[in-house]
């Protein structure tokens, strides 16, 4: 085997290294942003169980008073 083929085969096996790194990075990136989104729906939810809740007590005051 000649050195350029030995460049060569090394050059790939970089390219494919920088690919699976690329793929890991992707992959961890979308599973942050997914921790994120689960982040704002609880918010989201929470916030929503307090305009509720607020919204019955407001409601019950209503006619009790």
């Amino acid at each position: 085997m000649t050195i350029k083929e030995k460049l060569i085969q090394k050059i790939n096996a970089l390219e494919k290294q920088e690919n699976l790194l690329n793929e890991t990075y992707n992959y961890l990136s979308y599973l942050e942003s997914q921790e994120e989104d689960d982040v704002f729906r609880k918010a989201y939810e929470n916030s929503l169980k307090k305009v509720w809740d607020n919204t019955e007590d407001d409601i019950y005051n209503q006619f009790v008073k």
